[in-house]
């Protein structure tokens, strides 16, 4: 009985791989584009809004695109 992986045994799971690769690639640009959006802010943007409250909920947004 020969052991080897046929290409359909392996094609879903290269699939999968690529998926996580590009699901890890996007969620890097969202980070990426959330820090420059928060740093181009004016200062006064501070004193009315609370980047640890918008922080949370960006973070709980990616958990729930992953």
């Amino acid at each position: 009985m020969s052991e080897s992986v046929s290409a359909t045994q392996a094609l879903p799971w290269g699939i999968g791989s690529l998926r996580r690769v590009h699901l890890r690639s996007q969620v890097q640009k969202y980070k990426q584009s959330y820090l420059k959006a928060v740093l181009r802010q004016d200062v006064t943007w501070y004193d009315t809004c609370h980047p640890e409250e918008l922080a949370a909920s960006f973070s709980d947004a990616i958990v729930a695109l992953q």
